[in-house]
């Protein structure tokens, strides 16, 4: 009986980005736990820092759904997005590098409180690097 290949099953990653109205890290980290809330999905990888311009920078990443095709796992991610706030703004190119920005400037109406603005990418990821999600929603939000 003939041998099957295996399949390769491509999984995908968005990048996170949220700029934060927060004077302390406790407040911080409080709209950060409500984005990801609203996001419905739990992060395989979170940190937040100081920005420059004030407030604080949280970055994460999200581990979507196995075997989906580019334009589902696009989907998934904007369904995503569509939690946080409406009027997001796409930029790059649908088929490589699709990526968007939700920001109070652009006239986006954001629904978490304290989120001056958020920006996600989405990036395909090779089969066996998937990581475990981060243990708390916060994860390492510290």
């Amino acid at each position: 009986m003939p041998r099957q290949a295996a399949q390769r099953i491509i999984m995908h990653k968005s990048l996170w980005t949220f700029h934060l109205d927060a004077n302390y890290q406790k407040g911080a980290e409080i709209v950060l736990h409500q984005c990801i809330k609203a996001l419905e999905h739990t992060p395989i990888d979170c940190n937040m820092e100081p920005a420059s311009s004030g407030g604080f920078r949280a970055t994460l990443s999200l581990q979507h759904t196995p075997g989906l095709s580019w334009p589902e796992a696009l989907y998934e991610v904007m369904q995503h997005a569509q939690r946080l706030g409406v009027g997001w703004v796409l930029l790059g190119h649908l088929d490589s590098d699709p990526h968007a920005i939700l920001n109070r400037d652009f006239h986006s109406r954001i629904k978490i409180p304290g989120l001056s603005w958020a920006e996600w990418q989405l990036a395909p990821v090779e089969p066996g690097v998937a990581a475990a999600p981060a243990d708390t929603p916060a994860g390492n939000a510290s």
